[in-house]
């Protein structure tokens, strides 16, 4: 499960950086035509930028998950999902799909101010279908593996707690068992020393 949450991290970060890397060469070489009029420009450029964020956040959180899986045992990760199920399986995901869509509809004003009317509403239309038809499975695919993920770990932190809980019942019964031998000891010496007591003073008596 490590290795997975390891690899998943990483492609997503890596598909970001790209992301952003794309975003940044829009934003650099805007069309011409564009520029003309200040508030396609201002849509533009806020656009463009925002889509950069989104994905050098994704490209962080992503960073800084694989540093902390790194660092747990085997035993610890069932944990960790559980605990911190929401920040894993949602915040980097969401940063992902800010920046993909705030990209395509800085690509969608590229488009629009560079190229013929009729090809730009085109494509701008076609990426919109793609688009939406991509984030609507992964919705429906994420949200069932996201309470999927929580069964499983919710049942492997049962048995955890309930192993612990046999661990702490079995230490008790040796702790008790070692109490009442060492009782048990002590009150045959006792014992022994009250009939070794008894039996000089009876024959002193005697004498």
């Amino acid at each position: 499960m490590r290795g997975r949450m390891i690899t998943e991290f990483t492609a997503l970060g890596v598909v970001c950086a790209l992301l952003a890397g794309l975003g940044f060469s829009v934003m650099a070489a805007p069309p011409a035509k564009l520029l003309e009029r200040d508030s396609a420009a201002i849509a533009f450029c806020a656009v463009t930028l925002l889509s950069i964020i989104c994905n050098l956040a994704c490209v962080g959180f992503s960073t800084l998950m694989i540093s902390s899986v790194n660092l747990l045992t085997d035993e610890m990760t069932a944990w960790y999902i559980g605990s911190y199920a929401a920040i894993i399986t949602s915040i980097n995901f969401q940063f992902f799909n800010a920046g993909f869509l705030l990209l395509l509809a800085a690509l969608v004003l590229f488009a629009v101010y560079t190229y013929p009317p009729v090809v730009a509403y085109v494509c701008a239309g076609v990426a919109v279908a793609a688009a939406a038809l991509v984030i609507t499975v992964y919705f429906i695919v994420d949200h069932t593996r996201f309470y999927k993920l929580q069964d499983i770990v919710q049942i492997i932190l049962e048995h955890d707690a309930a192993a612990k809980a046999a661990g702490a019942v079995g230490r008790g019964d040796e702790a008790g068992r070692g109490a009442n031998g060492g009782g048990s000891s002590v009150a045959a010496v006792a014992g022994a020393g009250a009939d070794g007591g008894g039996g000089r003073s009876a024959a002193a008596l005697m004498t």
